[in-house]
């Protein structure tokens, strides 16, 4: 009887290990909750970085008004006409040895507006990528200056063999 009980308990210890690296290689748990730099058991997360973002919609358009930009702090959207779609870009370089997986976060009363051509991906160590960033107006409840932040957060593991792993999950 006590072969079979502790054949079993380390079963269940087994399975625990492995759902609790499962559940440390998921990132979607921490969507829409502010990081700055986070240790778990297996993986580091780290706030790369923050971009103020903002946008004023309007209900028609006025192009003596329309204001595109962005610098190196900030996704401004400008001004745009209610229904309208604007994009901006970021470019993310690995200049690490390791893979990254990558997600974005965006607070604020913009965030319904904001998606991204690709989000929770691996950047692979010494590539480069550019992601587009659309603002879609015809998701606010009205005209108005919404504002928020996206932040860029890696995450990236503290095991080499986790790295196989997240390569894996590709």
């Amino acid at each position: 009887m006590g072969l079979v009980f502790k054949s079993s308990l380390v079963i269940i210890l087994i399975l625990l290990f492995f759902a609790l690296i499962k559940l440390t290689f998921n990132t979607s748990f921490i969507t829409n909750i502010p990081i700055e730099n986070t240790d778990k058991i297996f993986y580091v997360f780290e706030l790369e970085n923050k971009y103020v973002t903002k946008v004023n919609i309007i209900e028609q358009q006025n192009t003596s008004e329309t204001f595109l930009g962005m610098t190196a702090d900030n996704l401004e959207f400008g001004v745009i006409p209610l229904g309208s779609i604007s994009k901006r870009f970021l470019n993310l370089a690995n200049d690490d040895e390791i893979d990254y997986k990558i997600l974005f976060i965006v607070n604020g009363n913009i965030s319904p507006m904001i998606k991204f051509d690709k989000n929770d991906f691996i950047l692979q160590k010494g590539k480069d990528t550019t992601i587009t960033v659309s603002l879609d107006s015809s998701l606010a409840l009205n005209s108005g200056n919404y504002t928020g932040e996206v932040s860029v957060v890696s995450k990236r593991p503290r095991l080499l063999f986790l790295n196989n792993l997240m390569e894996d999950n590709k």
